[in-house]
């Protein structure tokens, strides 16, 4: 079945334990040996959002699967090589295995994944703005899309409550930045500024931290934030 990889912690000198959201099985965490002249398994492969072909195993109960045969699904043009497309890949994956922790097997969600990461790839233009537009999108899946019918001339978006509103007494999204927020979710152009991005980032990792149980810290945000200045 394919997987895309999300994290990967050396567990010993020559095995690593893998999450990965695959298409079958949703979130699975997997150990797997680099090591050793039989391992077909490569340490290339553990880059955030690789794209596998994985055969587990192990007892259906069991939290923990072992990868016994694995080989490339798709192999990157730039991704792996670009240095602001490889910090997106970090950020976009430590945000997907926060996301999609609690998450069963969908193959909606999975196929928008692996389209969208092929895209990012395959891109020339609009590199900056790749992880803001999947994350938007992203949270149609996991169930906190925001409402975006209240906006108008005068809205601003109210994070708390999900929601545009006239007077936000909490956290919001400034109104410049929400109009970017209805493109994205509606599928249109949009542009904003190096400062702009760096807000928007923090309202998305502030929007999933407040609307998803358990979401927790991003450790590559700072550095993700400089990169996108």
């Amino acid at each position: 079945m394919k997987a895309i990889v999300l994290n990967a912690v050396r567990y010993s000198d020559n095995s690593f334990m893998v999450a990965m959201f695959t298409e079958q099985d949703g979130l699975v965490t997997a150990n797997v040996h680099t090591g050793g002249k039989r391992s077909k398994f490569r340490r290339s492969y553990l880059s955030p959002l690789t794209i596998l072909d994985v055969r587990l195993t192990g007892k259906s109960s069991s939290d923990v699967k072992y990868i016994s045969d694995c080989s490339p699904a798709y192999f990157f043009r730039s991704l792996d090589t670009n240095p602001v497309k490889m910090f997106e890949a970090q950020f976009i994956a430590e945000m997907l295995q926060k996301a999609l922790r609690y998450q069963q097997q969908d193959s909606g969600l999975f196929g928008f994944i692996l389209d969208s990461v092929m895209t990012m790839d395959e891109s020339s233009e609009g590199v900056c703005d790749c992880h803001v537009i999947f994350l938007v999108r992203l949270m149609s899946y996991v169930g906190i899309m925001p409402d975006i019918s209240g906006f108008d001339a005068y809205s601003v978006f109210d994070i708390e409550e999900g929601r545009m509103v006239s007077q936000c007494m909490g956290q919001c999204l400034p109104h410049e930045l929400c109009s970017s927020l209805v493109s994205i979710v509606n599928d249109e152009p949009f542009r904003m500024t190096s400062s702009q991005r760096s807000e928007f980032i923090d309202f998305i990792v502030k929007y999933y931290q407040h609307h998803l149980s358990g979401f927790g810290n991003i450790k590559t945000l700072e550095v993700f934030r400089e990169m996108s200045r």
